[in-house]
């Protein structure tokens, strides 16, 4: 199996893999008490973790990718930026705390279905009263990039993800496909699934 564009992205400090913060963890950031504790799960390179600490949260953040972990690592040091982040293999994390505000952007299709189903309760449950946990998956709306077919293992089912906030209040649920170009020329077509979900 070939390893994901990102890995090479990673190294190259003069780019992004996959750009700026999200919108709606800038938004997020402006309502949010600056006291809540945050866990970024799937970090990469650390686009939001290193956004939200530069904010004044308290940032835990943890990725597969050793390369994306000292690249973020080095950038926080760079920006005098405080993150505790360290490399993680998502399908075997276990909670031992608690946090504010859980984010799993653009990873929880990488793990098979039933280790993925089973995170996303954990995750909830280890979400204080009144935090809130931002979701991005991709589904199986359209095949997946052939580059990237044999890691995306656990795609969703259009709308499965809103499936498991029903007991929440949903903040932002947005579902449409969007076309995304990265480093070394790379473009892919993702069929995305986001959710802001507060707990009550």
């Amino acid at each position: 199996m070939n390893k994901p564009f990102w890995e090479d992205a990673y190294k190259d400090y003069n780019t992004n893999a996959f750009g700026k913060p999200s919108p709606e963890i800038i938004d997020l950031s402006n309502r949010l008490p600056k006291c809540y504790k945050v866990l970024d799960i799937g970090c990469g390179e650390g686009r939001n973790a290193i956004f939200l600490a530069s904010k004044g949260f308290a940032v835990d953040a943890f990725d597969i990718s050793q390369a994306g972990i000292d690249k973020l690592t080095i950038l926080a040091k760079q920006n005098n930026i405080k993150i505790n982040a360290w490399v993680q293999d998502i399908s075997n994390y276990k909670f031992l705390n608690k946090y504010d505000f859980i984010i799993a952007h653009g990873v929880l299709h990488l793990i098979e279905k039933n280790i993925r189903n089973n995170l996303i309760i954990d995750i909830k449950e280890h979400t204080s009263n009144n935090g809130v946990n931002v979701i991005a998956i991709f589904t199986n709306t359209i095949p997946a990039p052939l580059d990237l077919a044999d890691i995306m293992i656990g795609l969703f089912d259009d709308n499965e993800i809103k499936t498991f906030y029903d007991d929440w209040k949903i903040d932002l649920y947005e579902n449409y496909i969007f076309e995304d170009e990265h480093p070394g020329e790379i473009k892919h077509r993702h069929p995305l699934n986001k959710i802001v979900a507060f707990r009550q």
